[in-house]
């Protein structure tokens, strides 16, 4: 094959000419392409399983596609091969990469991904094809390239979260100083914790609506809990 080649995934939709495999190609071949990479996971391209299982459906594709003028290149398992190994950190966001049976179970999720890139090889095989292009899975991506694209506002969450937790540690630090200094005994267990979360959310709610300042709504209200507890008792 000689000539310029295109992938088709990012051009699939559900209007014609994307929307299906003659259609596409032929489109494509009028813009001057010679060679078609198919995604793998398109249903409007290929059935990638019944690829693998079918040598007269692979026929029917190469056919489809040189009918047009066009050769197959490759199958691109982009989406599939990065489900192989995944980081936790990216868990929730490659879930859109796979059916929705296997979302928020990473262990299946893995296990389609493999039988998926299997499947790959024997439907290249198959197709005549003695290579299958992907984005191997990895547990490092965090620290290489932010992939998949974040979701709007997750680093703004981020920043509010370490902002809260870091209110939660002053309003503990200072309900442990007032308890020491009154002679009281630390709430047991999760309960400093959580008094300390209530405090904190508390002082942020009343700074959202009259705008003080957030250490000094803090210790007012580390004052408050104090009192409450003592007419408690």
């Amino acid at each position: 094959m000689k000539g310029p080649g295109i992938y088709l995934a990012q051009f699939m939709g559900d209007d014609p000419p994307f929307n299906n495999l003659e259609n596409i190609c032929r489109y494509m071949a009028g813009l001057g392409y010679v060679g078609v990479q198919l995604p793998a996971w398109d249903g409007r391209c290929v059935d990638l399983k019944k690829l693998a299982e079918s040598k007269d459906y692979a026929d029917e594709i190469k056919g489809t596609v040189e009918s047009t003028g066009m050769e197959v290149s490759e199958l691109g398992t982009h989406l599939q091969g990065q489900l192989v190994a995944v980081h936790p950190a990216y868990d929730i966001m490659f879930d859109g990469f796979a059916p929705s049976e296997f979302h928020k179970n990473p262990e299946k999720r893995t296990a389609w991904a493999v039988e998926q890139m299997l499947y790959a090889a024997q439907a290249s095989q198959n197709l005549g094809l003695n290579a299958v292009v992907t984005f191997s899975g990895a547990f490092l991506w965090p620290y290489m390239y932010p992939w998949p694209q974040r979701p709007t506002g997750l680093v703004e969450t981020g920043f509010k979260e370490l902002a809260k937790n870091n209110e939660v540690k002053v309003a503990e630090s200072i309900l442990r100083w007032k308890y020491k200094k009154e002679g009281k005994a630390l709430p047991r267990g999760e309960n400093l914790g959580r008094h300390s979360r209530v405090i904190a959310d508390r002082a942020n709610e009343i700074i959202s609506i009259r705008g003080k300042n957030l250490w000094r709504e803090i210790k007012k209200r580390v004052q408050k809990k104090s009192d409450e507890e003592d007419s408690e008792d």
